[in-house]
């Protein structure tokens, strides 16, 4: 959803292997200090020692702060060291997502990044994607999140399902956003799946499906 947006894309550490955050179950196991101001304030409000955690391992910018996941050795590859200590505990997935793991595989994650990074720079709707105008799309489903991006004529549509159940979309509705009675939809240019349900009259998005596609 953000990638395609105007302006310059970022990715941040262990982003492109879909590194996720850790569930800490002290509050000692923590670093950042307004991690455990929040944690003191929640107690102060009177929330549980539990809520209090839970709020904490939501927010925590310590999130974003553990150590990439080179691979599934213990220390995730940052040091060959075992005896080593990393700054600050593993998020305690990389025995699953690691780099190792993605880099020669087509389906992973960071092979999904590296097709983003080539459509923005170097495809043919990279002038659209880059300089085009930005159109947010309202529909009447608050689970999916869609724009338009429009560059003389092209028109791309970046369109997600933020649920984990099947939503259906109306072209028409989509249209109506580009003060057009109907719009078809031609190339498949990203898609976090294998195939698309679209009949030219509804598109319907599997659970948190993302699709990047050509409006005709």
């Amino acid at each position: 959803m953000f990638f395609f947006l105007r302006g310059t894309p970022f990715i941040y550490q262990g982003q492109e292997i879909g590194m996720d955050n850790f569930e800490r179950t002290d509050i000692a196991q923590f670093d950042d200090i307004a991690s455990k101001d929040q944690y003191q304030r929640a107690l102060g409000e009177g929330f549980s020692p539990k809520e209090a955690l839970y709020f904490v391992n939501k927010r925590s910018r310590d999130n974003s702060r553990t150590p990439f996941q080179w691979n599934s050795t213990k220390n995730a590859g940052f040091s060959k060291n075992e005896d080593v200590k990393s700054w600050i505990e593993l998020t305690g997935s990389h025995k699953k997502v690691n780099a190792e793991s993605q880099i020669n595989n087509e389906d992973s994650i960071f092979a999904h990044y590296k097709k983003m990074i080539e459509l923005r720079q170097n495809g043919k709707y990279s002038d659209c994607l880059i300089f085009g105008e930005f159109i947010p799309v309202e529909l009447g489903n608050d689970e999916i999140i869609a724009y338009i991006r429009k560059y003389k004529n092209q028109q791309v549509l970046c369109i997600n399902n933020f649920s984990d159940k099947k939503q259906k979309v109306e072209l028409s509705e989509i249209a109506k956003n580009i003060d057009e009675t109907e719009i078809k939809l031609g190339d498949i240019l990203i898609n976090n799946y294998e195939n698309v349900e679209n009949d030219g009259k509804v598109l319907v998005l599997e659970g948190y499906q993302s699709l990047l596609v050509q409006i005709l």
